[in-house]
């Protein structure tokens, strides 16, 4: 069902870490999801963990920029804006070349305002 957080969450906490190379693109991914749902529930500060717990699972140039953006969100939604210029400035150091490296700029010019 759509809207269905709770059981959403719940699904989610079950998955059991997939081994190997494909695995770190799938457990990456369901840490994103719990994240996400987190966001949803404005559990920020679980969702902040989700993400990082994402970030190390498929530390690499397509996801890892997107989990740290949405990290960074979370941390703006907290109001914990050098927490979130922190995240956009790792996108911008780290991965220069993601795509989230112009919208980290963006980003980091609204939360060190």
């Amino acid at each position: 069902r759509t809207g269905d957080l709770e059981n959403a969450a719940a699904y989610l906490a079950k998955f059991s870490p997939v081994k190997g190379i494909p695995g770190a693109l799938i457990n990456a991914q369901n840490y994103g999801l719990q994240g996400d749902v987190a966001v949803e529930q404005q559990n920020y500060a679980a969702a902040v963990k989700f993400y990082e717990k994402a970030v190390a699972a498929a530390d690499n140039n397509m996801t890892a920029p997107m989990y740290l953006r949405k990290a960074g969100l979370a941390e703006q939604a907290q109001g914990n804006t050098e927490k979130a210029a922190a995240y956009y400035e790792r996108i911008l150091t780290s991965y220069p070349a993601s795509m989230e490296a112009r919208e980290a700029e963006k980003l980091l010019g609204g939360a060190t305002k």
